[in-house]
């Protein structure tokens, strides 16, 4: 799921894959023009405030589109959010 911080549009097409013992999160940049990063939240449960899980990568730039949750695969069902932060303006 994504999410959205101050009016930014989220990344599109976030999605996760097994890599081992991790999992593997990718996406594709935010339309916004000043997207500043991404933060990826995960949690054990579905969350309907991404913000209250707990904080896996901060302030991710643009262009990254990747990011890895070490150790992911030992939480069983995982899931994730992530939210594009707006830059200056």
């Amino acid at each position: 799921l994504s999410g959205q911080h101050a009016g930014v549009q989220p990344p599109t097409s976030f999605a996760g894959a097994a890599s081992g013992a991790d999992n593997v999160l990718t996406w594709v940049d935010s339309a916004t023009a000043d997207a500043a990063g991404y933060d990826i939240y995960w949690s054990t449960t579905a969350l309907a405030d991404w913000t209250t899980g707990t904080l896996l990568a901060a302030g991710i730039l643009p262009g990254v589109q990747t990011a890895t949750h070490v150790g992911g695969q030992a939480q069983g069902t995982v899931y994730y959010g992530i939210a594009a932060k707006r830059g200056a303006s």
